[in-house]
Parts: structure tokens; C-alpha cells; sequence
């Protein structure tokens, strides 16, 4: 093998390994929890806690955050979520998974954008103020 193959193979390992430990696994870990497949207890036994919640009761969309982050990750996160439910491309319920699966692999990779990007993107002009800054 060839000194560039060498190379190039530890370099995929190595962003497949960061993907999967801070994307797909999460995400992975919140339909678990979320459908009731995985219990909050087995989920800190892992090292994951529950940081946020997104939440619609009478048509209103309530964005909980239970954990405070420097970046904001979980703010982002959550908001992206509230976006996905805005625009109708996801569901709180858990008759589809993969739907919800996907939900989450969207919502913790964007949560990785800086915050001024993120509220160029992603947040009405009048509300950054008090959900990011």
C-alpha cells in the first residue's frame, strides 16, 4: 500500500469516528429516548443527558433547554427543531423513526455552525437577541 493510501484511510477513520460520536450516535440516543426505547437513567449511564426539549401544546411551540452551554449548542438545536415543525417536515410522535432519525442528525450538525451564521440562517432578526446572543 502506497504511503497516500496509508494516509488517506486514517483520515476517513478519523472523521468517521468524530461523526459518529458527536452526530449519528447522538442522534441515535434522542429517538431512543425520545420513543421510550431507552430510559433517562440508561442514557446518563452512557454519558448523554437530556439538554433540551422542543414541545407544541395548543399550536404553540415551548423550547426548553435544561442545560446551559457556552456555543449555545443546545439552544440551536432545539430552534432547529422548532424550524422543522414550522415548516412541517418533522413529527414529535414516534411512528417514524427513520423521519425522526434523520430530524436529529439535521438538528445536531447544524447546532455545529456558529451563532452568528446560525441566526443569519437560521432565526427571525427580531427574536436573536434573546435566543442566542
Amino acid at each position: 500500500m502506497k504511503i497516500k493510501t496509508i494516509i488517506w484511510l486514517i483520515f476517513t477513520i478519523i472523521i468517521v469516528s468524530i461523526l459518529f460520536k458527536s452526530i449519528f450516535y447522538p442522534a441515535y440516543l434522542s429517538v431512543a429516548s425520545g420513543c421510550g426505547q431507552i430510559s433517562d437513567e440508561e442514557l446518563f449511564d452512557l454519558g448523554y443527558q437530556i439538554a433540551g426539549n422542543t414541545k407544541v401544546q395548543d399550536g404553540n411551540i415551548t423550547i426548553e433547554i435544561f442545560v446551559e452551554d457556552e456555543d449555545n449548542k443546545h439552544k440551536k438545536h432545539e430552534l432547529i427543531h422548532r424550524n422543522q415543525l414550522l415548516a412541517g417536515i418533522i413529527s414529535l410522535k414516534c411512528e417514524d423513526p427513520i423521519q425522526k432519525y434523520f430530524s436529529e442528525v439535521q438538528a445536531y450538525s447544524f447546532s455545529y455552525i456558529p451563532d452568528r451564521i446560525f441566526i443569519f440562517l437560521f432565526v427571525d432578526f427580531r427574536e436573536s437577541e434573546s435566543l442566542i446572543c
